[in-house]
């Protein structure tokens, strides 16, 4: 189907397409015909190959403008653009155009996707014979605007059907939902194993967010959480020198890209050096980074914050560089309690901006009864004497109660630990000779803790008697035993280093 543009929409639209590449203006044309009709912001961009969609689509989609123009040239562009376009939809979005057109003639063929607007009838005006079957995303105008991002959970019967399938986290879930629809981040803190990083995930899946989640260490500084500049291929103009340009990192990606962030071992980083201005961002008030960005000859302002605030800017004069923080973007964030002596302390600055949701260990009972559930695959119909002493074992290092195991050195580990353990052993007793000989199933056992218990207490040097006395006792290992299973575990609690 071919239509007519109106005149002034089709000369902007065309001299967009005609721009040259490195003309930082050549969009100006659309944002003001949207300004001078409607007195809102609208957006446009050419995308005349399919790898240029994964480019232009965030590119336009930052902005969080109401209305959005996409030029292609071909259906196989089409077909990438809405499959982008489905995925990034947010509540500010009113109307989407995709206009095809022939570079040669310039004939416009639109489709569209739309809200009420003043746009959208102007649209159905422009395009009246439009086949209601052509228009993509059909049935998404009938969700309505203030649900398409909004946080929304049926936070009902949690105590009977916990989210995820997740153990003893009922609790913790409803305190997290709560904090986010508060508006708030959140770190979960507590042991090894207890389910910190999964409930992150969980979180974000129920919301229907996507995610992404990236592991701290003591070398981030605001270039690994901001950005910074980097060598620009696309702007060589002799084939050789590659000038500097600002390319986000981790935060400012998971913005441009409408993903939550999940943030593990977060303590690992140093806070104040890693997250620098994100103190401020955080807060709900808007950041403007000592860096440029550059586009074509002109180098802009980076702006961060809310999205209706940062609008205030002359975007006319394409003067700033925004990125918006949506209302309902999130960071969790996750803490090892194992390490919260050692690691970089959390500054106060900081820790204000979270909601702090303790992750503990389950109780005793729940507890026994998800190793006695897991531990049900290690079971023979001909005899359990592994099952038995598997569980054995099992039950007496990670027993909750305060007087045994490793709760009685205050070293007790989630349940993710010991689930580990028992998938090992169900995998390994396919290379046991016989499934009952004791000593071969305590040597077996012993092989596990080491390869997924002993890990778990790097630097714990001032632990490390303790620690093993209690395998010893448990597992009543024979003096060769123990001193060849003392310098496996010296490997990381640093005992034997002397630190």
């Amino acid at each position: 189907m071919t239509t007519n543009l109106s005149d002034e929409l089709e000369e902007a639209l065309i001299y967009l397409v005609k721009a040259p590449s490195q003309d930082s203006k050549k969009g100006k044309k659309v944002i003001e015909w949207f300004l001078n009709q409607f007195n809102q912001e609208g957006r446009a961009s050419v995308v005349t190959d399919k790898k240029q969609v994964y480019n232009r689509v965030p590119e336009q989609f930052k902005h969080n403008s109401p209305h959005i123009i996409f030029v292609y040239t071909d259906d196989e562009i089409l077909t990438k653009l809405s499959e982008q376009v489905k995925l990034r939809i947010y509540s500010e979005l009113q109307t989407i155009l995709f206009v095809k057109t022939n570079d040669e003639k310039f004939n416009f063929e639109l489709l569209y996707f739309t809200r009420n607007s003043k746009v959208k009838d102007y649209y159905e005006q422009l395009c009246s014979d439009l086949n209601q079957e052509e228009i993509l995303f059909n049935g998404l105008n009938d969700r309505p605007e203030e649900t398409v991002f909004s946080i929304n959970l049926n936070l009902t019967n949690l105590e009977d059907n916990n989210p995820c399938n997740l153990v003893a986290l009922g609790k913790q879930f409803r305190q997290a939902v709560s904090a986010l629809q508060a508006g708030k981040q959140i770190i979960f803190l507590g042991p090894p194993g207890t389910g910190k990083t999964e409930l992150a995930i969980c979180l974000c899946k129920s919301f229907g967010f996507s995610y992404d989640i990236v592991t701290a260490t003591s070398d981030w500084t605001t270039f690994e959480t901001i950005g910074g500049y980097l060598p620009d291929p696309s702007l060589a103009t002799d084939g050789k020198s590659e000038p500097l340009n600002f390319f986000p990192s981790i935060v400012l990606h998971s913005l441009l890209n409408r993903r939550w962030l999940i943030i593990d071992e977060i303590n690992r980083a140093d806070i104040d050096k890693a997250f620098g201005e994100m103190f401020t961002l955080l807060t709900g008030k808007n950041i403007k980074l000592p860096f440029k960005k550059r586009e074509g000859e002109k180098l802009l302002d980076i702006v961060i914050g809310n999205a209706d605030e940062i609008a205030k800017y002359n975007e006319l004069e394409q003067d700033t560089y925004r990125i918006p923080v949506p209302e309902d973007w999130r960071m969790i964030g996750t803490m090892n309690t194992f390490d919260k002596a050692s690691l970089f302390q959390l500054s106060y600055a900081f820790m204000r901006r979270f909601a702090f949701i303790d992750v503990s260990i389950p109780t005793q009972d729940d507890y026994k009864n998800l190793l006695t559930e897991k531990a049900s695959i290690l079971k023979n119909e001909d005899n359990n004497i592994f099952y038995t002493e598997c569980m054995k074992y099992l039950e007496g290092i990670f027993a909750p109660r305060d007087d045994e195991g490793l709760a009685k050195i205050d070293l007790l580990v989630g349940p993710a630990i010991p689930i580990d353990i028992i998938k090992y052993l169900y995998q390994r007793k396919n290379f046991i000779n016989t499934m009952t000989d004791k000593h071969e199933i305590k040597l077996i056992f012993l092989e596990a803790i080491e390869m997924y218990l002993y890990p778990q207490f790097e630097g714990k040097d001032r632990k490390h008697e303790d620690i093993l006395n209690l395998i010893t006792e448990v597992l009543e290992l024979q003096t060769v035993n123990k001193t060849k299973t003392g310098k496996l575990l010296g490997n990381w609690t640093g005992y034997e280093l002397g630190l």
